[in-house]
């Protein structure tokens, strides 16, 4: 759980706001500097955070609960 989460931390929500965010200043300063800064911020941060950071819990935290504990006590 440790490593899968510090892995789509560290890494998609760099990128996102490194990237994408700095793009958007950069280019559109001028005159659209509010509608594009909201936009990037909303959609992009929002889907790694709850698309990326919901699967790796979900998916890695029920598999170890149900397979490896349930498993290790019959044994």
């Amino acid at each position: 759980m440790s490593r899968d989460l510090d892995d789509t931390l560290s890494g998609d929500l760099d990128d996102t706001l490194s990237g994408d965010l700095d793009d958007t200043l950069t280019r559109d300063l001028d005159g659209t500097l509010t509608r594009d800064l909201d936009d990037t911020m909303s959609r992009d941060l929002g889907d790694t955070l709850f698309g990326d950071l919901d699967d790796t819990l979900t998916r890695d935290l029920d598999d170890t609960l149900s397979g490896d504990l349930y498993d290790t006590p019959e044994t």
